[in-house]
């Protein structure tokens, strides 16, 4: 309901600014992959910068879309994290992108998942075995269609 509240431009009582920040340009960026998905576009560096300028909005204007020194056309988030804040937002966005130009709806990471999740990444970054991540995508992506299924 919070959410809610916020996504309705309205501050909940009891959180920052920058936590109503975070909800109002995660939408703003959900809204911007869609028209990505919709529009048919292939991911371009400059569309990467532009998902991570929305998530860092009036949060982080100094760093939005900027990646930090050093980092030069980043292929892999997780290991390098080439922006200096709102790396894993924009991976997760950049994951969901992917899935809904497959067709596929977009997911969320549950809490309870949340150390399966950075453990699958951390393996997958490591040793170069995705198997766990892919799996665990896999398994959101079918909770998310049951969840869809049981309301039709």
């Amino acid at each position: 309901m919070e959410t809610k509240v916020v996504l309705e431009s309205i501050t909940v009582g009891g959180k920052t600014f920058r936590e109503h920040l975070e909800i109002v340009n995660h939408k703003d960026t959900i809204l911007y992959i869609e028209d990505i998905v919709k529009s048919k576009e292939e991911l371009t560096e400059w569309q990467i910068k532009n998902i991570h300028r929305l998530i860092l909005k009036g949060i982080e204007d100094k760093y939005a879309g900027s990646y930090r020194e050093g980092f030069y056309r980043p292929i892999i988030f997780v290991g390098i994290h080439p922006f200096i804040d709102g790396n894993g937002r924009t991976s997760r966005l950049l994951l969901n992108l992917e899935l809904m130009k497959a067709g596929y709806p977009p997911i969320i990471i549950r809490k309870e998942n949340r150390l399966e999740y950075y453990n699958a990444l951390d393996k997958a970054h490591t040793t170069k075995n995705n198997k766990d991540f892919v799996n665990l995508v896999l398994a959101e992506v079918n909770s998310i269609l049951d969840l869809y299924l049981k309301y039709l």
